[in-house]
């Protein structure tokens, strides 16, 4: 067949790129694989790959090319597309990999956080009670609300007190205690 041969390498514009903005205007004997990452692999299995020019864009008064795959020579486009296939599988696989990595590495770290909880609950004689809020055991600590602790929480809007052991609790729940 006439065309080009993989000896001579695909023919390329000054830019060392080949425009190809009509499907006619591919260099015979050559092949356009629209793939991410082509080029990259193409260089790493030493095959003669051209980035293709497909049109242009407009940008701050500059014309940009537009480039959506590669042009390689016939000879080599199945040995290309086996490569990136399996390039992409593994990708999905290291990605899959790490995905369930981390999914591991978080429950781990809940375990670990619990079982810190669960030691200083104890070290500290202290209970869980409903509600998030800890009394230590045998009537412990009362809560006072001195007048001055008063204020208006800046994420909720509303009135607050603040006892002296940092329980912050609404001014209406505050006034029920007492």
């Amino acid at each position: 067949s006439s065309g080009i041969n993989a000896e001579y390498g695909v023919p390329r514009n000054d830019f060392g790129n080949v425009e190809l903005f009509k499907p006619w205007m591919l260099p015979p004997g050559t092949v356009h694989l629209n793939l991410p990452g082509t080029y990259s692999l193409a260089r790493k299995l030493g095959i003669d790959a051209a980035h293709a020019v497909t049109g242009f864009e407009f940008a701050r008064c500059r014309a940009v090319p537009v480039t959506n795959g590669v042009i390689v020579c016939e000879e080599f486009a199945e040995t290309l597309c086996c490569a990136w296939e399996e390039q992409s599988r593994n990708h999905t696989e290291r990605t899959e990999e790490k995905r369930v990595e981390k999914i591991y590495d978080n429950w781990k770290l809940l375990i670990k956080s619990l079982l810190i909880k669960e030691k200083i609950l104890k070290k500290y004689d202290m209970t869980s009670e409903e509600g998030g809020s800890r009394k230590k055991k045998g009537g412990g600590h009362v809560h006072v609300y001195p007048a001055r602790s008063k204020r208006k929480d800046k994420v909720t809007g509303q009135m607050v007190q603040k006892c002296s052991c940092g329980l912050v609790v609404p001014v209406e729940s505050c006034e029920e205690e007492l």
